[in-house]
């Protein structure tokens, strides 16, 4: 028969009850709460491209297919950043993975922006690929910082 402890129970370590120093909670909520706004930001910075999707194939003339083009090529550089980038992060630390990751989708959104300029097929290719990359850094910080959290038992 397995027990379950609610969040708001103390810990128990070694038979004795555990209790939380002065403000735990509340900074572990605000970590917790800054972490999951950092995540949101991915998805934003991820699911944008459909919103710019009409406005691409109406001033630049793409088709429905390389719009399809540019998503496959999303998807391919973010399938193989997960199992890159799960391996870096085991190196170099959940933190760093999430800041990488979030710095370089911001910044490769913005460039994305300010390719209007250019206009190319390819130039807005190459950037979105880049964007899968980078964003494939979120999910392996994510769990890397959020696993010691839980209890293996």
């Amino acid at each position: 028969m397995t027990t379950t402890r609610s969040l708001t129970q103390p810990v128990m370590a070694g038979g004795a009850a555990y209790s939380y120093p002065p403000g735990f909670r509340m900074r572990r909520g605000l970590n917790w709460f800054a972490l999951g706004l950092a995540y949101a930001s991915y998805y934003m910075c991820r699911y944008n491209f459909r919103f710019a999707t009409p406005g691409m194939i109406k001033e630049y003339g793409f088709t429905t297919g390389q719009i399809s083009d540019m998503l496959a090529i999303w998807s391919l550089a973010y399938g193989t950043g997960q199992l890159i980038n799960g391996l870096l992060s085991d190196r170099i630390g959940g933190k760093r993975s999430m800041l990488i990751g979030a710095l370089g989708t911001i910044a490769v959104n913005l460039v994305f922006g300010f390719n209007s300029f250019a206009g190319t097929f390819s130039t807005f290719s190459l950037i979105w690929l880049m964007n899968g990359y980078l964003q494939a850094f979120g999910a392996p910080g994510m769990v890397k910082i959020r696993l010691p959290a839980f209890s293996a038992s």
